[in-house]
């Protein structure tokens, strides 16, 4: 009996000082409670970038559907899921991971925005014409790339590109979260060059636009197929999706 109640004990003690994921990852980056906005982001992109953690060395085994599919690895997953299998997506996944670091090593939620940019080319073929249904099979990948926002000690909002290494990654002036939900009503607006200055020439050379932002709390989990109701109208379930903008 003692030692069945000991067992029960351990197991009870386990569990309550379990921590997460997501807690984990902040301790292997080195981030302390202390640390300036500023290093606390430079530790983040540390370990995401320059140490791999979402690519480890060891065969990691693949998800399970509908994880097996490479988007479904970006969209579908939360912050926890990503840092606990340590398999990456593509950028929404350092994105989404990123975001959760900062918020668990004590950076105020309010303070943080994951902003998804669509590559200009694609946008004309999902949405042609402003206004009218988006185009119901568009031969498009929907290419792009996704943020993350910060607000500084200034008050002032930077844009991050988040697959970039911690030695020289680009960062630029933002908006804030109401400016981008006022201003996205009306135009479309396009992330800064200085934003994707390390990026590939295919994600850049026809520029991108920003199609959704948010807070890390309220990040879609959604389907390709509800990407593109996302990049023409901003919501994932309009039907019919209907276009904001367009692009030249």
């Amino acid at each position: 009996m003692r030692r069945l109640l000991i067992i029960l004990i351990f197991m009870f003690s386990s569990s309550l000082f379990a921590i997460s994921s997501i807690d984990v990852a902040v301790i292997k980056a080195g981030i302390k409670t202390n640390d300036s906005l500023d290093v606390k982001i430079s530790k983040a992109l540390w370990l995401l970038n320059d140490k791999h953690y979402l690519e480890p060395s060891k065969n990691v085994k693949v998800p399970p559907p509908p994880f097996n599919n490479q988007y479904h690895l970006d969209s579908m997953r939360t912050p926890e899921e990503i840092l606990a299998q340590k398999f990456g997506g593509h950028c929404g996944s350092t994105a989404l991971a990123f975001a959760a670091i900062l918020t668990a090593s004590g950076v105020n939620p309010s303070d943080i925005q994951i902003v998804s940019a669509v590559v200009n080319h694609d946008l004309k073929l999902i949405c042609p014409i402003a206004g009218k249904p988006r185009e119901p099979h568009p031969h498009s990948g929907a290419s792009g790339h996704v943020f993350v926002a910060v607000r500084f000690s200034n008050k002032e909002w930077k844009i991050i590109n988040t697959t970039d290494s911690s030695k020289n990654y680009a960062k630029t002036n933002w908006y804030s979260p109401g400016e981008i939900e006022q201003r996205m009503k009306n135009e479309a607006i396009a992330i800064p060059t200085e934003a994707c200055k390390n990026m590939p020439e295919s994600i850049c050379k026809s520029g991108l636009t920003v199609f959704h932002s948010c807070a890390l709390s309220e990040a879609p989990i959604h389907t390709f197929e509800q990407r593109l109701d996302l990049i023409a109208s901003g919501k994932m379930n309009q039907t019919p999706a209907i276009c904001r903008f367009t692009v030249k």
